[in-house]
């Protein structure tokens, strides 16, 4: 793959909407991008030459290995805010591999002091939390860490019900959850949708990541604001370094440590 306009080749991490868009504005400016995203799921970003996708996770030594055998300008982190294991490993690499490293991350949403809205620091303390209401549980934090929402639901004997993407449901039936407390859907997810699974399973709780707009955090806050019940809130891993918040403030860091003033 040759760029456009030469500006020479990207790894962009992550397998998410944002990470798409990036690629895609990369793309449009010049850039070769390879994407590299975690799961082995197909990608949804559309074919063009200049955009190749690896899937699979990167371990240490694969990732020197691949920074290593390719003159990649640039490593660019736009994995998800809660990826904790990638984006603590993709700056280490990528200075000792002597490869510039830029982060994007999504901005969080602000939490409302409403007492039905809970910020905790850990799954098994939201799970705790979330059962401790007497009333059933809609979990909206993937199927990778369900095992302590089931693990605490069953302790307390309350319902949980999980909101996954499709094919997360078997992970889920393999953890001992009921096929009628799994909502195998896509999001993004409105205002609408989130009342409608709310009030279909009965939940007096929601849980959810802070993943700010893109993971649809306004709308799942709202719908629990609408209908009275709580919202316990997985606190976001903190992250040393400088952020940007912006697809084309990414672009714009990549012109100026291009052509210099970065």
């Amino acid at each position: 793959m040759t760029a456009p306009e030469g500006r020479g080749e990207i790894l962009l991490l992550g397998g998410n909407a944002l990470a798409n868009r990036l690629a895609e504005s990369l793309a449009d400016d010049g850039w070769t991008v390879l994407v590299s995203q975690a799961t082995n799921l197909a990608s949804d970003l559309a074919p063009r030459d200049s955009i190749a996708v690896r899937r699979g996770p990167l371990e240490r030594e694969g990732f020197a290995e691949l920074l290593e055998s390719r003159r990649f300008k640039a490593v660019v982190d736009a994995s998800h805010p809660y990826a904790e294991a990638v984006r603590r490993l993709a700056p280490t690499v990528a200075e000792q591999c002597g490869v510039p490293y830029i982060s994007l991350l999504r901005l969080e949403t602000p939490l409302s002091d409403d007492p039905s809205v809970h910020s905790v620091i850990s799954h098994e303390g939201a799970a705790a939390l979330a059962t401790s209401f007497n009333a059933p549980v809609l979990a909206t934090v993937g199927a990778n860490r369900l095992t302590v929402y089931v693990e605490a639901a069953r302790e307390a004997g309350i319902r949980l019900i999980a909101r996954v993407l499709p094919e997360s449901r078997d992970r889920c039936l393999a953890i001992g959850m009921s096929d009628n407390d799994v909502f195998a859907e896509r999001g993004p997810f409105s205002l609408e949708d989130n009342l409608r699974h709310l009030r279909a399973c009965g939940a007096g709780v929601i849980v959810l990541k802070n993943g700010g707009i893109e993971g649809g955090v306004p709308e799942k806050l709202e719908a629990a604001r609408t209908l009275g019940i709580h919202a316990v809130t997985v606190a976001r891993p903190r992250y040393s370094g400088i952020h940007l918040d912006g697809v084309e403030k990414v672009v714009t860091a990549l012109k100026k440590m291009t052509f210099g003033n970065f």
